[in-house]
């Protein structure tokens, strides 16, 4: 039943995500990152009050609404501010976010180690958090900023499509229609989707499983099971920040670079919407 109770905080982040990019879109990033900031430091104590199952999984449905309303917002703050800076800076965010969870394992495994119950530990984190994220409304952008694609950027986009379409399939029938399903090109955000499946899957593994899997298939002790999410945060976060001087996803229309990591919050927010993929 374990896996049914964490099932529910993606099924949160999954609804929210329609509404929080039409928030986003209308209201700016800025009033969201404070909200769900707020909801998701305090939420988490609720985890430890939970009388049952069923409670459980309601408040981690509550959680995944608000992660999910926080990593839409933040990632389209991300771009803003990358878009104000005008350099690449999205790859950096990532990073820092990855630190974060690495800093909330090592705590979670330090509370462990010291046989604090659940309640106590999500309050003693969550209050410094929640008052973090209420401050955080000071230093974060404001609606606006400048246009994410450059003129000359359209331009090599229309050239490039110009010319795909002499090799496509047309509906009058010629050489491309001869060549079928072959002359086709995939579309990048089918292929951006099968990355975020491959991603997650092995992030959602670590995520709701590594310490699962240490405490109760090789008996270590708790303390030590929330060290294993740890180190993964860490690799993670080293990837990510490698990824700032790799060029590793050629995109047509693009002179710029992706991390080998996609995000699977942007995604699922405004992201794919709101900046080309070398902003992301």
């Amino acid at each position: 039943m374990l896996g049914l109770v964490l099932l529910a905080g993606p099924a949160g982040s999954f609804a929210v995500a329609p509404v929080a990019g039409a928030l986003v879109d209308r209201f700016g990033s800025r009033g969201p990152v404070i909200a769900g900031g707020f909801a998701v430091a305090l939420l988490p104590i609720s985890f430890g009050l939970a009388p049952g199952q069923v409670v459980l999984m309601a408040a981690m449905f509550a959680f995944g609404v608000a992660a999910g309303m926080l990593d839409v917002s933040m990632n389209a703050q991300a771009v803003q501010v990358q878009q104000t800076v005008g350099r690449q800076l999205m790859t950096s965010f990532h990073a820092c976010y990855s630190f974060g969870t690495l800093a909330g394992g090592l705590v979670g495994g330090a509370f462990a180690w010291r046989n604090v119950g659940t309640a106590a530990d999500f309050a003693a984190v969550a209050i410094p958090l929640a008052v973090l994220a209420a401050l955080s409304g000071r230093f974060l952008l404001a609606r606006g900023g400048p246009a994410p694609a450059p003129p000359e950027r359209s331009a090599k986009a229309a050239v490039r499509a110009t010319a795909s379409r002499r090799d496509c399939p047309d509906a009058r029938g010629g050489p491309g229609r001869r060549r079928g399903l072959r002359g086709r090109r995939i579309s990048p955000l089918v292929v951006l989707s099968m990355l975020a499946l491959c991603s997650l899957l092995g992030e959602g593994a670590a995520e709701g499983w590594s310490a699962v899997y240490l405490r109760d298939n090789l008996g270590t002790s708790a303390g030590f099971a929330a060290m294993g999410y740890a180190a993964f945060a860490l690799t993670m976060a080293a990837g990510r920040l490698a990824a700032r001087s790799r060029r590793c996803w050629p995109w047509p229309g693009s002179s710029g670079r992706i991390g080998p990591v996609v995000p699977s919050a942007w995604l699922r927010g405004p992201g794919m919407r709101d900046c080309s993929p070398v902003q992301c």
